[in-house]
């Protein structure tokens, strides 16, 4: 009979013992290692008690047991640190549990690292950020800064939005919302100055005249949509960001001014990010571009065409179809009958006020100019008060 660890203690430990029968149907081990359990964790408090009725040992007796045999399934946020800690002692058997609460074998993260390596090498981006995805996902909530997993943040880009940070401190920005009210904003008295877009805010670019500085996308569904397009219709001039996890969805290869991000999705509730290793979805494009705006030092921070309702308000289904493209500005943003993710306008409210929360704490000022707008968690002000008009 083996012997299960489970490092990590808490609340995730313990979704991981209720999650231990994925062990069975994913990687054939048998039930008899269900059988002889342990918690361990590096909070000295816990050694020596109990877990949901489990002991708690400390870290150090993890090397009485039989480094073949023995299964270690990392449950923490700190997954690179522990996976450091723990592949030192020689255990062969290493799990992890992912952001969706899955046990997956560490040793599949080593082999799409080396696999990384070898496309990083032949400088086959694409291929090395499917690859670096696939490897990341695992551990997105460990801490990014000294992450002993990994030396390099994103192989096989030559930038990455650190080198950002910063470079617009203490002046003013705008984001573009891409609802409808962005058809009764005056866009032409920002033409100069520093913008950020996204999804097919491009669609409008000609009629306005100029395009925006920065553009980002973050929901996979839509990118695996536009990819091709997107990139087509930008700019080389224009900054894009996309999340590593996705940038398969693009021709990284032949298009200028990539930049790629890590991003993590918050399910249980909001965090708000100014560190460049690490964003966090907040069920809206427009979080991603706060945070970047805010890592880029902008203030204040102005809001325009976030209107934050729905003109039609989709079913049920986890996908919709805006077909007139009535929730949108742009009368062709849906040519091509787009699914997009379904809307979740109450987690992003909450999204946004923790981010109005964040940046008054280190005295950054962010409002809503989006006429008409239903999102009051913002400070409001008047578009053209900005411009003294």
């Amino acid at each position: 009979m083996n012997t299960i660890i489970i490092f990590g203690a808490a609340e995730r430990g313990i979704k991981c013992k209720e999650n231990l029968n994925q062990l069975k149907y994913l990687f054939g081990v048998n039930d008899t290692d269900f059988r002889n359990i342990y918690f361990t964790d590096n909070n000295e408090n816990l050694w020596n008690t109990c877990v949901d009725n489990i002991s708690v040992i400390p870290p150090e007796e993890l090397l009485d047991f039989n480094r073949e045999s023995t299964i270690v399934i990392i449950a923490s946020s700190w997954t690179g640190e522990i996976y450091s800690q723990v592949s030192k002692y020689g255990f062969k058997r290493l799990f992890c549990l992912d952001t969706s609460d899955s046990i997956i074998s560490i040793n599949s993260i080593e082999a799409k690292l080396s696999i990384l390596r070898q496309y990083e090498e032949k400088q086959e981006k694409i291929m090395a950020a499917y690859c670096y995805y696939e490897a990341y996902k695992y551990i997105s909530q460990a801490k990014y800064n000294n992450n002993t997993l990994f030396d390099e943040p994103f192989w096989g880009f030559t930038r990455h939005l650190v080198e950002f940070k910063n470079i617009h401190k203490g002046k003013r920005c705008f984001i573009f919302g891409n609802g409808p009210s962005l058809n009764h904003t005056d866009v032409s008295l920002i033409k100069e100055e520093i913008t950020f877009g996204s999804n097919r805010v491009y669609k409008a670019f000609s009629e306005w005249g100029f395009c925006v500085k920065y553009w980002a996308i973050v929901d996979a569904l839509l990118a695996s949509q536009i990819g091709t397009e997107a990139f087509q219709s930008l700019p080389n001039e224009v900054i894009k960001f996309i999340p590593i996890q996705i940038a398969y969805y693009f021709d990284a290869q032949t298009c200028e001014n990539i930049i790629p991000y890590n991003t993590t999705q918050c399910y249980m509730k909001p965090r708000f990010s100014m560190n460049p290793f690490a964003l966090h979805d907040g069920y809206t494009i427009t979080y991603i571009l706060i945070q970047i705006a805010a890592i880029m030092g902008c203030n204040p921070i102005y809001l325009i065409g976030v209107d934050h309702c729905l003109t039609t308000q989709p079913k049920g289904e986890a996908f919709y179809t805006d077909e007139k493209s009535l929730n949108h500005f742009h009368s062709s943003y849906n040519d091509g009958n787009l699914l997009f993710s379904q809307p979740r306008l109450d987690m992003a409210t909450t999204s946004y006020a923790l981010a109005y929360q964040e940046l008054s704490k280190i005295g950054r000022e962010i409002y809503n100019a989006s006429p008409e707008t239903k999102l009051d968690v913002i400070p409001q002000i008047e578009y053209m008060k900005i411009f003294n008009k």
